[in-house]
């Protein structure tokens, strides 16, 4: 127990992703979990993300991520909270998967015209969404997870300058961007006999309201953590 402990305080810190896959673990088994994603906008790299998450049971996953979006002419950087509960798991009398997600994040703005005008943009806001997943195995350590998803993204921005006189207080500018997001993803998922570690590769594509396009793979690498 202590080294599993020591193992998951470590990761939290290492240069890689750390999410907790709750949808490869069965009820009542816990786990750690790597993965690094990024996302193209049509032919245009997006952003590449990283994360760090312990799942309860199979069935809560708490973490935390960052990651970075590149905009036209501008770059975000952004940390957050991350849960994901399992309101249904798959088993033998359930055939389906349901899940809600979400995550409370900061970000901060950087661009040539912010800094050429001495100003500062940065945000907070949340994410809440669901997903239905299903599980086919192919073999007794391969299997298929297609699934559906959609989330909807609330974020609040406020530009002001870099400095001003702590007397003095200004509001600054406020930008509001509010969007749904819905789509598919398929994961293939393999799990090793000796230490339990499973890992998967997923493909998502999503879009928003507006038909804008958004796709890419996430690599993880989950930990099972005990036994029930």
């Amino acid at each position: 127990m202590k080294f599993h402990i020591s193992l998951f305080i470590l990761l939290l810190f290492l240069p890689v992703s750390v999410t907790a896959q709750s949808e490869y673990l069965e009820n009542g088994i816990s786990g750690t979990g790597f993965s690094v994603a990024s996302y193209w906008e049509s032919e245009d790299f997006k952003s590449i993300g990283f994360s760090a998450a312990y799942s309860l049971a199979g069935i809560l996953d708490l973490g935390l991520g960052m990651d970075i979006s590149f905009g036209y002419e501008s770059r975000e950087l952004n940390g957050y909270i991350l849960y994901n509960v399992f309101v249904l798991k798959q088993d033998h009398n359930m055939p389906i998967s349901f899940q809600i997600t979400g995550s409370y994040g900061l970000t901060n703005v950087s661009s040539d015209y912010l800094d050429n005008n001495a100003l500062i943009k940065r945000g907070w806001g949340f994410t809440i969404g669901a997903r239905i997943l299903r599980d086919f195995m192919v073999s007794s350590v391969f299997g298929v997870q297609p699934g559906l998803f959609f989330y909807y993204r609330s974020y609040r921005f406020i530009i002001e300058p870099e400095s001003q006189p702590s007397e003095v207080e200004s509001p600054g500018s406020v930008e509001v961007e509010d969007n749904i997001y819905y789509g598919a993803l398929l994961s293939l998922f393999f799990k090793t006999s000796h230490t339990g570690a499973i890992l998967s590769t997923t493909f998502e594509g999503m879009m928003d309201p507006d038909f804008n396009m958004r796709f890419g793979p996430k690599v993880n690498i989950t930990l099972p953590i005990g036994t029930r």
